[in-house]
């Protein structure tokens, strides 16, 4: 049920933003363990199918993906959550820097 206010604005009973909160603990609890349980899954099957120098390659990549992702995100992610922007052009800075050092490490 909406609960209408003088303004004609939508606001969600408690009922409903508890039932949102459990379904979105939900997905991310989901979201953690299978990217948990897909790793060491995939390690197991390239040891299967690699030789062990092409093993080594690819297990140093990784770190090394690992440890760029770790450096190019650097807390922004939170930073942007947790700072109130003040205006639409601080808003725009902080989310162009946000989109291109995200898209710079993937590539």
């Amino acid at each position: 049920m909406i609960i209408k206010s003088p303004h004609q604005v939508d606001v969600p009973s408690v009922d409903e933003l508890n039932q949102k909160a459990r379904r979105a603990t939900k997905w991310s609890l989901l979201t953690e363990v299978s990217a948990r349980l897909i790793t060491p899954i995939t390690q197991l099957i390239l040891a299967r199918f690699l030789s062990p120098e092409a093993f080594g390659a690819v297990a140093t990549i990784l770190m090394i993906t690992s440890l760029a992702d770790m450096f190019t995100d650097g807390g922004f992610q939170k930073f942007l959550i947790q700072r109130a922007v003040k205006d639409d052009q601080a808003l725009e800075n902080y989310a162009s820097v946000a989109f291109w050092s995200r898209n710079k490490q993937i590539s």
